[in-house]
């Protein structure tokens, strides 16, 4: 029997002729009229709304795909046929990351004079993608060298939080080798929606596949796909709200010590708020020398140390009743 017949016979799949084969959800294989949505036992569970990528490294064939060694001659014979077996892995069904990287592990790698690679990695989500997102996986300076399987300097390892999930989500990935006079480029490859779900779906580290993208140089990209956590106090410190939550003394929004007065904190939240003082003396710092009342030189924080000097400060109360120090000692 052949595809296109009208019959599945037990030749067939829905894998290799979807024409004859109708996928079965639960069948291990997610189809093309499959979704996450539809099928997860076949498709993965479905990204949340918004995710954190972390890019942990790579794994780059033993040379060159046109028969060069990275940083030196031609391949020999007894390379070649080390290559004939790395073709041969890669087309198992399906190639797993723990095999490839373990076989290259084993090669005498030093007679392939291996890359010293670095490069770039960006993000689109909604449309082309975003240079702002663009970020440096690995510079000239920082780069691991001699090594197919490099891992990404960090912590914090290069990615993105908070990623807005959708079809259109891509990660790509341009890496080069460093060399004395030019660069060799090793690949850009990129990972789509259904990369990322699958990275989520397995949790931690994982190697995704592009061996067959570009030049065929980059065989995996190893990276984490995480949640993203709720934003602190519900997005209130995004959009800069002093609240209860905001101003407590754990200090969720990381306003201490960002060279910002926050004394408002301490006059709304007298029992539970995080101390800004050095911030607000700081900003106060020429109302303070000049002995000017200011929202800032007044404020319930006290920048200035006014607060028990022996001088009535009442002007402070007067012009700012919302937030000021009590200098009720000071004044009789």
């Amino acid at each position: 029997m052949n595809c296109g017949d009208g019959t599945c016979t037990h030749q067939e799949t829905a894998q290799s002729c979807a024409t004859d084969c109708p996928s079965v959800c639960n069948d291990g294989f997610c189809s093309a009229n499959e979704t996450c949505t539809a099928c997860s036992q076949d498709c993965g569970v479905c990204l949340p709304p918004t995710i954190d990528v972390t890019l942990m490294g790579a794994l780059i064939r033993p040379a060159m795909i046109d028969g060069r060694t990275w940083d030196g001659p031609d391949l020999t014979s007894d390379q070649v046929a080390e290559l004939a077996d790395l073709a041969a892995l890669l087309a198992g069904q399906p190639p797993l990351y723990g095999d490839v990287a373990g076989w290259i592990s084993n090669l005498a790698i030093n007679t392939y004079a291996p890359p010293d690679p670095f490069g770039v990695a960006e993000l689109a989500w909604n449309g082309p993608f975003d240079p702002n997102l663009t970020q440096p996986v690995a510079t000239t300076s920082n780069n691991e060298e001699d090594t197919l399987s490099p891992h990404w300097p960090g912590p914090p390892f290069p990615g993105w939080i908070n990623v807005p999930t959708g079809p259109t989500l891509r990660v790509r990935l341009t890496l080069q080798d460093e060399d004395l006079i030019d660069d060799d480029i090793i690949g850009t490859v990129e990972l789509n929606e259904a990369d990322l779900r699958a990275a989520y779906n397995a949790g931690g580290v994982v190697g995704i596949p592009v061996y067959d993208q570009g030049v065929h140089q980059i065989l995996y990209i190893t990276l984490t796909v995480a949640q993203s956590a709720p934003p602190a106090c519900g997005g209130e410190c995004a959009s800069g709200i002093y609240s209860a939550c905001t101003c407590s003394a754990a200090d969720p929004c990381g306003w201490l010590g960002d060279g910002v007065c926050d004394s408002a904190c301490t006059a709304n939240f007298p029992a539970d708020h995080f101390d800004d003082f050095s911030d607000c003396a700081a900003v106060c710092a020429s109302n303070c020398q000049n002995l000017q009342y200011s929202a800032c030189s007044c404020s319930s924080v006290d920048p200035c140390n006014w607060q028990g000097d022996g001088v009535c400060d009442a002007a402070c109360a007067q012009s700012f009743p919302a937030d000021h120090f009590d200098d009720s000692s000071d004044c009789p």
